[in-house]
C-alpha cells in the first residue's frame, strides 16, 4: 500500500502543554491522537469515509531522468493516525526529529 499523508491543524495549544525545549508533551500527545482517533473512528461507524486526496497529475520529470506517468485524482481511506510532538513550521530553524512519534489504526 502506498503511503499518502494528509494533514489538519489544530489551535496552538496553552504553554503548559509543552516542555522546556518547545516540543507537545507526550501525554497531550496521546490525548490529541486518542480524541482524532475516536472522530475518525466513529465517523467510520457512522457511514461517513474519512479520506486523503490526491489530485490528478499529469507526465513529469524525474530528479534522476525519466518520467512520472500521469496519475488520475484519488481519495485514498484514511487508514492510521499518526502524531509527533513538533509544531509544523514553515522556516529552517526547527527540530529535525521528533521524540515521540505514537500511531493508531482507524477502525
Amino acid at each position: 500500500m502506498q503511503r499518502h499523508w494528509g494533514r489538519f491543524y489544530l489551535p496552538a495549544p496553552i504553554a503548559s502543554s509543552l516542555d522546556a525545549d518547545g516540543r507537545i508533551l507526550t501525554a497531550k500527545v496521546d490525548q490529541i491522537l486518542t480524541a482524532a482517533h475516536t472522530l475518525y473512528t466513529n465517523s467510520l461507524y457512522d457511514s461517513y469515509v474519512p479520506v486523503v486526496w490526491s489530485i490528478q497529475k499529469p507526465d513529469r520529470p524525474k530528479a534522476n531522468g525519466g518520467t512520472l506517468p500521469a496519475a488520475p485524482a484519488v481519495a485514498y481511506q484514511v487508514g492510521s493516525l499518526q502524531m509527533d510532538n513538533l509544531f509544523d513550521v514553515i522556516r529552517s530553524r526547527r527540530w529535525e526529529f521528533p521524540t515521540y512519534k505514537p500511531r493508531q489504526v482507524v477502525g
